[in-house]
This record gives structure tokens, C-alpha cells and sequence, in this order.
């Protein structure tokens, strides 16, 4: 490992040591885990605006406190893309945490 001129470990080449333990499924397991966690909190997003113009406007409120209740209501308010999104993003970052932790 490189020394700066204090005796104290570079910075760099600690940085590039900690990277050689990774393989490309590991990126690849946290690509998905961030992307889907991305596009799962931007449906929920607006699923909850999406509830929140419509009348009764306490649906909205109530999937930004109880986040499963909002799938649920887009649903019988016939926003199917914003929900079937929501479910997707959620089973996608489900599955990736899950062989994340599993066979790690």
C-alpha cells in the first residue's frame, strides 16, 4: 500500500484496494437496487399527487402515512401505470436486496 510523505496511507491507493474485492455482479446488484429504490419513491410520488387532487383529498394523505394504501387506491381510481410502476419498483428492489444479502 502507498504512503504519502507523513508515513500516513494514501488515500488513493486505499481507495483503489477496497475496489478490488467488488465483481461486476456486485455493481451490477447495486445499480439495480439504487434504480429501482429510485423509480419506487417517484411513484409513490405521484401516486400521492395523483390522489391528493382527486376528491376525497384524505387518500392522499393517507399513502403518504401508510405507503402500501397507495397502489391500493390508484388502483380504484384507475391510475394504473403510476401503480403497476409502484408494484414493479417494489418486487425489482425486493428481489435485488434479497440475492444482495443472500449470496453475498
Amino acid at each position: 500500500m502507498g504512503h504519502s510523505a507523513g508515513g500516513a496511507p494514501s488515500t488513493v491507493v486505499a481507495r483503489r484496494d477496497n475496489l478490488r474485492g467488488t465483481t461486476p455482479v456486485d455493481a451490477f446488484l447495486v445499480i439495480v437496487i439504487v434504480t429501482s429504490f429510485a423509480a419506487l419513491a417517484t411513484s409513490h410520488v405521484a401516486l400521492v399527487a395523483g390522489l391528493a387532487w382527486r376528491r376525497p383529498r384524505l387518500r392522499g394523505l393517507l399513502s403518504l402515512l401508510v405507503p402500501p394504501a397507495a397502489p391500493y387506491f390508484g388502483v380504484r381510481e384507475r391510475m394504473w401505470v403510476r401503480s403497476v410502476l409502484w408494484a414493479l419498483s417494489l418486487v425489482v428492489y425486493l428481489v435485488a436486496r434479497i440475492v444482495a444479502t443472500r449470496f453475498r
